[in-house]
């Protein structure tokens, strides 16, 4: 199970939720926007539930609700409201393919305000 971070813009809104296939999650969400979405989506350790950590992340963006799911808030903010929720591996769904695969390599890119990407 992954917590994802949907968006067509860095600056928002986002949409948290989780999924067992956030690929195809994402072609879901597509169908109902005009934009062009995007995805990260994040693996859980064995040692938190999926479940737990997105009502987690939602409860502590609950000021910035929009409706539903989606919140006012940028991708960064959305990354770190994630990543607080404990340890997990990152995905960039909208590649198709694991972009960081270490939690430390995300919070770097988070703190130097930078995005790495990884060409396969």
């Amino acid at each position: 199970m992954k917590i994802y971070a949907a968006y067509w813009d860095d600056f928002g809104p986002v949409k948290i939720g989780i999924s067992n296939t956030p690929t195809r999650r994402l072609a879901d969400l597509q169908v109902a926007c005009p934009y062009r979405l995007k995805m990260d989506s994040f693996e859980c350790s064995e040692e938190y539930q999926a479940a737990d950590k997105e009502s987690d992340v939602h409860r502590s963006l609950s000021c910035q609700r929009m409706s539903g799911e989606w919140f006012d808030i940028t991708v960064r903010e959305a990354t770190e409201a994630i990543r607080d929720a404990g340890p997990m591996k990152f995905y960039d769904v909208d590649f198709g393919g694991i972009m960081l695969n270490f939690v430390q390599a995300q919070a770097d890119a988070i703190k130097h305000q930078k995005r790495y990407h990884i060409k396969f």
